[in-house]
């Protein structure tokens, strides 16, 4: 049987990605530089329709799969789910602007991080 700190894992797991996709959700799409957001999936032409409608659509979905982490509802769905968007989103980036390979704010980095965590939480849940 597990000691009771490392019955601790899953939850911190998911407060924690639950707050990073709440996070990317609403920051980034809504309240602080969403032209950003839309001028960069517009530049990428990989989504085929309008990019505005895009970023809002992706804020609503992230902050919908955070807070089902927060709330523990089908977390290893979540995280399956997030697994995807994580490892599109990571190589769509390199393949369409490969300058944020170098970004000292570790635009592509972090997601390895992000990635390892939620193959944790996947794999525990």
């Amino acid at each position: 049987m597990p000691s009771p700190s490392l019955r601790l894992i899953p939850l911190i797991l998911r407060v924690g990605l639950g707050f990073v996709w709440i996070y990317e959700g609403l920051v980034p799409k809504f309240l602080v530089s969403p032209a950003q957001e839309v001028e960069f999936v517009a530049r990428s032409h990989l989504v085929p329709f309008d990019a505005r409608a895009f970023v809002t659509g992706l804020g609503v979905v992230e902050v919908i799969l955070g807070l089902a982490l927060w709330m523990g509802l089908c977390v290893k769905w979540v995280a399956a789910v997030q697994l995807v968007l994580l490892i599109v989103f990571t190589l769509s980036l390199a393949a369409t602007s490969p300058q944020f390979l170098l970004d000292p704010l570790g635009g592509i980095s972090k997601n390895v991080g992000l990635i390892a965590a939620t193959v944790c939480l996947y794999l525990v849940s």
